[in-house]
């Protein structure tokens, strides 16, 4: 199908400046993937200075537009006939005469093509407030086909959309479910009414260590670093190589079971994440099994299996009281949060019979089996929904 491509300018002109004023109208915020929101939506509460007198009014089908722009951040205001938005905030019309189906051109300007191109025109010395010049926002070609055709579009990216947003939203769901089955077999750790013999983290672990602070190069070991080591599990899609001679490699080396630790990081909430490394996972990443070590800013715990299963010890670690745990341990230097072996060891662990633990693990390990469909499925619906994008925008879909 041929599309007419037709300058942004010719669709939207700037709007007429009106400013809130004394008057009252909801205050929205914007999100780089939802929009628009209402801002108590997004932070459970006002944050809008105690006078919006200079916040500008924004009516039904005006597009605004943020910064950074090159991350999507814009959207055309649906949620009422009036509110307004941040002073430093864009408004436009759409202008008159123009068959134009606002869901489709906000799906083009947030379409990653487009975002590339506000990416080569940015101005600004500050990152994230960078801008482009009006002239050349409004000099973009939109391709334009007839009102039914943007309408169809739009409803089928919409549709996909949709179905990702719930596959999101059941992986959320599923994540907090293993904490629910935790407490429903172990009880809260803080009150721990099962009364379970409570043990700090060194007596059920046969060593600490830190990690190498070797470089990585073209060669050596595959070696887990902070980045693999995210949300209880380990992220393998970007594996570093670290040269280590022959009593390095048998001090650093990797055994099934074994627990890693971030021990340094600017987020007191990321120190002390931790993973489980398991045989099974890093055996698709085409490295030997038995080969994998550990980087700098990492620690290992080498546990007793015969005393405590390692998913029954992260899934404590992440839960409210081990998290709450790990951050009372953490000291600060130059504005970063970190943990030492020390602190690691003098965590507190509620100890449940090693049975019942391993009864907890075989739950959580169908839980994950159930993740792992649910993530597949959500990468196969976001590869679609870019390959629709691109089709969509060039007349072929």
């Amino acid at each position: 199908m041929n599309i007419n491509m037709i300058a942004l300018g010719k669709l939207i002109k700037p709007a007429k400046l009106r400013r809130a004023d004394d008057k009252n109208y909801p205050v929205l915020s914007m999100t780089m993937h939802s929009g628009l929101v209402d801002q108590s939506d997004k932070f459970k509460k006002r944050i809008a200075s105690s006078s919006t007198s200079s916040y500008k009014v924004v009516t039904r089908k005006q597009l605004v537009v943020g910064f950074p722009i090159d991350e999507g951040v814009l959207s055309f205001q649906e949620l009422y006939d009036a509110a307004i938005v941040s002073p430093a905030y864009d408004i436009w019309d759409i202008c008159e005469a123009i068959e134009l189906e606002t869901p489709y051109l906000e799906k083009f300007l947030r379409c990653p093509e487009t975002l590339h191109i506000y990416r080569s025109k940015l101005r600004g010395t500050t990152a994230r407030r960078r801008t482009i010049p009006n002239d050349i926002f409004l000099s973009i070609l939109v391709p334009l086909p007839p009102i039914a055709e943007q309408k169809r579009i739009a409803e089928i990216l919409d549709r996909t959309q949709s179905l990702i947003s719930k596959r999101k939203e059941a992986i959320a769901k599923l994540d907090t479910l293993t904490q629910s089955i935790f407490i429903e077999m172990f009880g809260d750790p803080v009150t721990n009414p099962k009364g379970w013999d409570i043990n700090p983290l060194s007596k059920l672990t046969y060593e600490f260590r830190y990690g190498s602070s070797n470089k990585s190069q073209t060669t050596g070991k595959p070696a887990l670093r902070i980045p693999n080591v995210c949300g209880g599990s380990l992220n393998l899609l970007d594996l570093k190589l670290v040269p280590v001679d022959a009593s390095e490699f048998e001090r650093l080396r990797l055994k099934n079971g074994d627990i890693l630790f971030v021990r340094t990081n600017g987020n007191p909430d990321f120190v002390g994440r931790c993973a489980v490394f398991d045989y099974k996972l890093v055996a698709k990443t085409g490295f030997p099994e038995d080969e994998f070590i550990f980087a700098s800013y990492l620690i290992r715990a080498r546990i007793n299996l015969n005393l405590i299963a390692p998913i029954f010890l992260r899934e404590f670690l992440l839960g409210t009281s081990g998290r709450r745990e790990l951050r009372s341990r953490c000291k600060t230097s130059a504005g970063q949060f970190n943990i030492n072996i020390e602190g690691l060891g003098a965590i507190s662990i509620p100890l449940p019979p090693l049975q019942l633990q391993k009864e907890f693990a075989q739950r959580v390990e169908a839980v994950e089996k159930l993740k792992a469909r649910h993530r597949a499925s959500l990468s196969q619906l976001q590869a679609l929904f870019a390959s629709l994008q691109h089709r969509a925008f060039r007349g072929e879909l």
